[in-house]
This record gives structure tokens, sequence and C-alpha cells, in this order.
């Protein structure tokens, strides 16, 4: 006898490959855009991310800033022969890296690659090189806004992203000058988020991306080529890359261009002279369903935004922009706001919640 072979139905054949088909798209669909549904690998021919740095690389330059110093030449006889110590002209180059932003050749990078320079050279995809006109800078970010003339060549902008949108373990890319080598692509993953380092005028994407001399205002970039943020710091106890870099993200960055652009400065928000204290209550009547904590007016120029808006010594402030008060976010985002900007106080006085809108006044006044 022959043993009896069960053959697969034409029902069940379909049924396999349907199921082979619906699993195949969901892996692709999951490598795309990640659990989140947000952009999460972009796989492509090798397995790298050529794609993603042919959109960008040609949007990130090098730069060479030439800082013009002068030194005394130590003269032995000066003294007794009433001659001036000589001084000679002396010359120093930083280098560091830049994104072009706009099509019409504004350029992003750190203030600090560029500071006291007086020359800045500009080199661009294919080794063509131009002078850059500084535009203005805001050292509070340490960001520069730079200019060069399209003229005799096209220039091409980079595709903005979101630091916002990014998730904790994604992949980045680092482009930049490092050391001086000419144009480098690193790739690491997001690290951190919202990272803050002490500075109260911006918080920081961390990466393990390496990043070196050279690449301070190059780009980070994401897995399509959009600009998330602007490399700019790291922390090292070599001195090299240890996997603790920072960059400020695209929001920030592109807020700051644009008020240099169009004012040639960034002009900050000030509430004025004041002077708030912590206070706390418990079982308050008058203040039920209200925070039990505020801060307390203690101080305040008479002459200021706060008492022109019609805040009085006196009042407890309970929330600032619809957020409980603290001081420390108060500051924050006073710091970070522009002149004409508003903030709403909602305090109590005398049992009564009020609110007040106070218009913010520039700082320099």
């Amino acid at each position: 006898m022959k043993p009896i072979q069960s053959r697969p139905t034409p029902l069940l054949l379909a049924a396999i490959v349907g199921l082979l088909i619906g699993l195949t798209t969901w892996a692709l669909h999951y490598l795309m855009h990640g659990p989140h549904g947000g952009t999460n690998i972009i796989m492509q021919q090798g397995g790298g991310f050529t794609d993603a740095v042919e959109r960008a690389a040609s949007s990130v330059v090098n730069i060479r800033s030439i800082h013009r110093t002068e030194r005394a030449v130590w003269d032995p006889f000066a003294h007794f022969f009433g001659r001036q110590q000589r001084r000679i002209e002396h010359l120093q180059t930083s280098l560091g890296s830049a994104v072009i932003i706009d099509p019409i050749g504004y350029l992003l990078t750190n203030e600090h690659v560029i500071r006291n320079a007086t020359d800045i050279e500009v080199e661009l995809a294919g080794g063509r090189t131009a002078k850059a006109r500084r535009i203005g800078s805001d050292p509070e970010t340490d960001l520069a806004v730079l200019h060069i003339s399209p003229g005799e060549f096209p220039v091409s902008p980079i595709a903005i992203g979101s630091a916002e949108s990014l998730h904790l373990g994604e992949t980045v890319l680092a482009i930049g000058n490092p050391l001086g080598l000419g144009q480098t692509v690193t790739q690491g993953i997001v690290s951190a988020t919202h990272r803050n380092t002490g500075n109260p005028y911006a918080w920081f994407i961390q990466t393990d991306a390496a990043i070196n001399r050279g690449n301070s205002g190059g780009a980070l970039i994401d897995t399509r080529g959009r600009l998330v943020g602007i490399n700019t710091f790291i922390v090292s106890a070599s001195g090299g890359s240890d996997g603790l870099g920072f960059a400020i993200p695209v929001e920030i960055a592109m807020d700051i261009a644009s008020e240099i652009i169009t004012e040639g400065r960034v002009r900050r928000g000030s509430l004025g002279l004041f002077r708030l204290h912590p206070v706390a209550w418990v079982n308050a009547d008058d203040q039920a369903g209200q925070p039990s904590r505020g801060l307390l007016v203690q101080a305040l120029d008479p002459a200021g935004p706060m008492s022109v808006a019609g805040i009085r010594l006196g009042d407890v402030i309970i929330r600032y922009n619809g957020m409980p008060i603290d001081a420390d976010g108060l500051n924050r985002t006073v710091l970070r706001a522009k002149a004409g900007d508003t903030i709403q106080f909602d305090l109590l006085r005398g049992g009564q919640v009020l609110s007040i809108r106070v218009p913010l006044v520039s700082r320099s006044r």
C-alpha cells in the first residue's frame, strides 16, 4: 500500500500567501514608522542612510574664520632707549560648520565659531568657496546668522524637521567638519531630549553621534535628511568625542535665526524689576479650589510693565500662562520670550482670583 499524501487545498494556499503578505507589510510599516507612528528608520540600499545624507550634505558647509589680533614682541632694550614695545599682527584661524537654511544664501552656525572674526570663508559642496557676511548673533543661545551671495552658484537649503517629535533611541546623523578633515558624517541615537545644561535660553538634544571640534554649527539630521538640531558642544574628559554631544533644537534655532534676519538681533522681553517670595497656605476658605501655594509680590517697579498692567504689591501669583506658578519656570519663560509677547498671570487679591495679561518690554529698555 502506498502512503496517503495530503495536498493543500487552493483555499489553504491562498490563506498562507495572504498571511505572509500581511506580516511583510506590517514589518515594513514598523521599520518605516516605528511603534509611535513617527519616523523610525528608513532602510536604504546597502542598509545605510545614503538617501538622507545625500539630501542634507550639500546644505552643510565648512567655515574658516580668521581672527586678527596684535601681540607685543619683547624688546629688552626698549626701556634703555626710550622705545615702545613693538607689536605685530597675529592671525588665528578657527574651523567650524554651518547650515544653509534659505535659498537666498542665509546660513546658521554657532556664535563661538565666528566670534571676533574679521574674515569668514565658506566652503560649499564641490570645493567652491565664498566670502560670508555676518548678519547678527545671539551669544545667549550661541547662534549666529551669516549670508553668502548665491549669484554665482545655486545654494541648497536644508529641509527642516522637528526636534519636538524625536523619540529616545531614534537614529540621528551628525554632519560637519571635525578637526578640519572636511565634511564627515557620523551616526548615533537620541540619548535625551529637552536636556537642561544650565543655559536658561535653550534646551538641548543629547546624542552619542561622534561630535568633535569643527562640528560646531553643523547639522544634526533625522533619517529622512531633515534638520533637527545645530550641533553646539560636547562634554568630554579627553577633549574628543565621548558620546556626549549636544545640539540646539531646530525650533529654537530657526526662531532665533528668523529674528536675527528681520531685526538684526534678538529682542528679548522683560517684566521689569520685581521680587517674588514663595508662600503657602492650608485650609484657607477664601482660596477654596485654588492652588495652595504661590508667589507673593514683595517689590515692584512702579513704572514697570507689571505695575502698568495692574499687578500690585501684596498680590499672590498662583498661575502663569495657565500653568502652576514656579519661580524657575517663570524665569525660563521670560528669558525665552520676545519683547511684545504677553504673559497671563492668575493671582489672588482680597480673596478674589484675577487674571492680568502683562506685555513684555524690551530688555534693553
